[in-house]
């Protein structure tokens, strides 16, 4: 479920198969990060819509004996470890039956089907609304577009300029299909590799605005003035910060310590 999780945050992709590697090596210490942030999503969800949704909607028309079928016919590898009685107990059906939401009629499963004009966007790596999933709904919708953007996961919008770019093309006009041109220009994902740091080649720089020139790692990603990252892998905390004020040295190594 911790690799499921990094599918929600596109910058962190890239990172996986690099996780997986370092465990296979004995190395736990990306995947602990990963693990970290699975944990500070947690508090980005309302737990109280999740559950209302779930309960109404998701699980029309399954049942606990469902899910210990589906399971026991999974290969070994890809099973849970949890006991699958404690899995029903304290998992999605146990909740649901005490969460005060009544299931919703089965009709709410039957397709859309409308002619409104409708724009449908889908990362490729979407781990629970994929591409497929978006193909299959555009094909009830007579005037829908459809966008599959690489390398990108859940959230497209937040992800992708070129996904805010047709997003808006398509709100200025609802009835013609939006440019699409930028998708062909997207890189898609590089992963991260194995490899050690090499020290950065300095290069100048002036900062016209802060009054003072000086030096700065060549290659690395400026993301806002007077601040660089490495960006070795996708999880990389190396930040270099460059700035002018009136303090002394030692003034400011108290306020880092």
């Amino acid at each position: 479920s911790n690799l499921v999780a990094v599918f929600y945050l596109t910058p962190l992709i890239p990172a996986l198969p690099l996780a997986i590697y370092d465990v296979h090596s004995g190395d736990y210490g990306l995947m602990t990060q990963l693990t970290g942030i699975k944990l500070l999503l947690l508090d980005l969800l309302s737990r109280g819509m999740e559950f209302s949704v779930v309960c109404t909607d998701d699980l029309i028309g399954r049942t606990p004996k469902d899910l210990l079928n589906i399971m026991a016919a999974l290969p070994r590898q890809f099973r849970s470890e949890a006991d699958p009685e404690a899995m029903i107990e304290y998992g999605i059906f146990g909740m649901c039956e005490n969460w005060p939401v009544e299931e919703a009629d089965p009709s709410v499963k039957k397709p859309l089907v409308s002619d409104i004009p409708t724009l449908v966007l889908e990362g490729e790596f979407d781990p629970v609304t994929p591409p497929e999933y978006g193909q299959l709904v555009a094909g009830y919708l007579s005037n829908s577009y459809f966008f599959e953007f690489p390398g990108v996961g859940h959230d497209v919008n937040a992800a992708s300029e070129c996904a805010q770019r047709i997003t808006a093309g398509f709100l200025d006009d609802p009835t013609t299909a939006p440019d699409d041109a930028c998708i062909a220009e997207m890189p898609g994902v590089v992963f991260d590799l194995p490899r050690e740091p090499a020290p950065p080649a300095l290069e100048p720089v002036t900062m016209e605005q802060r009054g003072f020139s000086g030096l700065v790692p060549g290659g690395w990603t400026e993301t806002s003035p007077v601040v660089y990252t490495r960006d070795l892998t996708a999880l990389d905390p190396t930040t270099f910060v460059q700035d002018a004020a009136p303090v002394t040295g030692d003034e400011v190594l108290r306020g880092l310590s």
